[in-house]
């Protein structure tokens, strides 16, 4: 139940992520923001894309701003206000509706990942078992570096596909240099590939 509270206790619990929003009765913010920040935090260190913690910040006062300003809200708008995920996630489940071939497509390309970066991380620990310690450390320099490049591909894609999606409207001249602009930005890709593996054997 939504109970709209002030004091030292909401301030110490504004400080975690999500947790403002739970101790006032917002549960469906409260568990998202914290389950978004935390997940944030674990695919950053399990995948090394350590650039992901840029939005570990914003997602912090996001939530530390919100609780505050609930705090000082009216009564009345204060308990006008519907408890809902922050990317309504609950529209999914919206009037009992079965999640769509689209949705178990995304669940279970997500469950995927997740799973290969599970596997991923547990090999690289079994190379130093199995292998002599030189050729492990190599090896593993490399296994640690591919998953932020296969990241960084996959965007890459995602941006081409958008582009050329946009191309048909645009003029030949434009379209030719979006397409040399998407070819410089994957040669690049590929460049730096081959230097970390160059390091990696040099070591």
């Amino acid at each position: 139940m939504q109970k709209q509270k002030k004091g030292f206790l909401l301030f110490i619990s504004s400080l975690i992520p999500g947790a403002g929003e739970m101790y006032m009765g917002f549960f469906k913010q409260g568990i998202s923001i914290m389950t978004l920040f935390w997940a944030i935090i674990a695919i950053a260190g399990g995948l090394n894309i350590s650039s992901l913690v840029i939005f570990l910040p914003v997602l912090w006062f996001y939530s530390f701003f919100h609780v505050h300003n609930l705090k000082e809200l009216p009564e009345e708008e204060f308990y006008a206000i519907e408890d809902n995920y922050i990317l309504h996630l609950d529209r999914i489940f919206q009037n009992n509706i079965r999640l769509s071939q689209k949705h178990i497509k995304i669940a279970a390309i997500l469950l995927i990942v997740f799973g290969v970066a599970v596997f991923w991380n547990g090999f690289r620990d079994l190379l130093f078992w199995i292998l002599p310690n030189s050729l492990a450390i190599i090896i593993q320099d490399i296994m640690y570096q591919i998953p932020s490049v296969i990241i960084g591909i996959l965007i890459i894609v995602a941006g081409y596909q958008l582009l050329t999606g946009k191309i048909k409207s645009i003029s030949p001249d434009e379209k030719a240099d979006c397409k040399k602009m998407c070819q410089n930005i994957i040669g690049s890709h590929i460049v730096l590939i081959n230097s970390l593996l160059i390091t990696a054997l040099h070591k």
